[in-house]
């Protein structure tokens, strides 16, 4: 009987270790660019080998499912041979059967413990903590890289080879996101306001705009008179909804021979038909407003 329990510990064991390499591969696939960024400016030794790892998944990826597949080998073989027997011995009356059935009901058992607790539960947890995971584990996987050197290096020239073959581009880690994966990302986030996402979202589809759908016409300028008392100014300022504003003179046009002149920089305008209803700008630098004046 003791042997069955030193058997059953060391399928426990096995499955166990299924579910740190599983979790191990969900932490290192759910690293973001930007995170690994931000760990490699860090510069701390752990996060160097995260980096590293991260950088070259053939290498970490090999490794972890050369130690998943040899795991899961061992444990269903273990229960299949030792772990069966004793049922075996309890379905007797079932005759010629009882074997079969005894293995069977085994590896199901044995199954669905890898499933849950060597698979599903390991990878949710390192996709939650993918940072922390990955630096928990980072020495053990280089490790463990070193010494199956030999496999891991006949496992990712084999994956190139056929990651080509295929069409695909061994070089390649992972696939950018799109810009409409950006923008869901961005509305779906709760943690940003309204106003948040509005600019978030604007500075993305920038490169679809043009000039002219951006820009501010001269005349929509917003401006303030240069005579206004500064807590008025601060008051207009405000309730006007801009951070900076540009000045202008209170008188600042003369009008000669049906031309509208800037007393700042010389600037003129063609004066129009309704030149003395109109509100001129400067054409050049300064941009002052004023009636032209005639």
């Amino acid at each position: 009987m003791t042997g069955y329990w030193t058997d059953l510990a060391l399928v426990a064991v096995l499955v166990l270790i299924n579910g740190a390499l599983s979790g191990s591969e969900a932490a290192f696939i759910a690293l973001g660019e930007e995170q690994l960024r931000e760990m490699e400016r860090r510069g701390g030794g752990v996060d160097r080998i995260v980096v590293r790892l991260a950088r070259e998944p053939n290498r970490f990826l090999a490794t972890i499912q050369l130690g998943i597949t040899l795991a899961g080998f061992l444990a269903s073989a273990t229960a299949a041979v030792s772990l069966a027997e004793p049922l075996r011995a309890r379905l007797q009356f079932l005759g010629a059967a009882a074997g079969p059935v005894s293995i069977a009901l085994v590896t199901v058992l044995v199954t669905a413990s890898t499933l849950v607790v060597g698979e599903l539960v390991p990878k949710r947890l390192g996709m939650q903590y993918a940072r922390r995971w990955a630096r928990l584990v980072a020495r053990p996987l280089r490790a463990m890289a070193v010494l199956a050197t030999p496999v891991v290096w006949f496992l990712g020239k084999a994956t190139d080879v056929v990651v080509a073959a295929l069409g695909g581009d061994p070089q390649v880690g992972k696939e950018e996101p799109t810009f409409g994966e950006l923008r869901e990302l961005i509305v779906s986030h709760s943690g940003l306001s309204d106003e948040q996402r509005r600019i978030i979202s604007g500075a993305l589809e920038i490169h679809e705009r043009s000039l002219h759908e951006v820009a501010v016409p001269r005349m929509s300028v917003f401006r303030l008179r240069a005579d206004l008392p500064v807590p008025q100014a601060r008051s207009v300022l405000g309730e006007s909804g801009h951070v900076r504003a540009r000045w202008c003179p209170v008188t600042s046009w003369t009008t000669r021979s049906g031309w509208c002149t800037c007393a700042i920089c010389s600037g003129t305008t063609a004066r129009s038909p309704t030149w003395r209803a109109r509100r001129c700008c400067c054409p050049t630098a300064c941009g002052s407003p004023a009636r032209c004046r005639g």
